[in-house]
């Protein structure tokens, strides 16, 4: 039996350390089988944020090298298309203003901050996007656990995010 899926809404899934084994092995692929399913639009774009110094075209090179083995090159062509790199720091200024830009900040329009970092960014990265207002509408961030070091540091990231996003923008993975 072949299952049917729905296209889901147009949208904007940023991957604060995109660079890293989680997005590499794990994120990515199965953004590619979403793909391969039918459920993410072509007006959808997938962004990897790291601090390597890569365009979309060096990205889309690192995600071939690692999607290769899963796919057909023709289909992976496809889906690098709506894939995008911006390269940032978390804890500088320098880029936001131009990533922030490429973003958009249009209210109705689902944008998606995935933290795949270490803990110690979550703070400085929602901080950022909330400055930019990244944070509004239809937007929210999703923590890849740990969620601190302990219950003390879990609690200040939880009160820090807490700030920028409400809890019913903050998914907790």
């Amino acid at each position: 039996m072949t299952a049917t899926f729905q296209t889901v809404d147009p949208f904007d899934l940023v991957i604060f350390g995109g660079t890293g084994d989680l997005a590499l092995r794990k994120l990515l692929p199965a953004l590619f089988h979403r793909f391969l399913d039918g459920q993410i639009p072509a007006s959808s774009r997938i962004v990897g944020i790291a601090r390597e110094a890569l365009d979309d075209a060096g990205y889309r090179a690192l995600l071939r090298e690692a999607l290769v083995s899963i796919c057909d090159a023709a289909k992976l062509d496809v889906f690098l298309q709506q894939v995008f790199y911006r390269p940032l720091d978390a804890r500088k200024d320098d880029g936001w203003d131009d990533f922030a830009s490429f973003i958009g900040t249009q209210p109705d329009h689902i944008r998606v901050f995935y933290l795949s970092t270490s803990p110690e960014l979550f703070v400085d990265i929602c901080a950022r996007l909330g400055h930019y207002g990244l944070n509004q509408g239809a937007s929210r961030v999703v923590l890849e656990k740990p969620i601190g070091r302990d219950l003390d540091s879990a609690n200040q990231i939880n009160d820090a995010v807490g700030k920028v996003f409400s809890e019913s923008q903050t998914f907790r993975i």
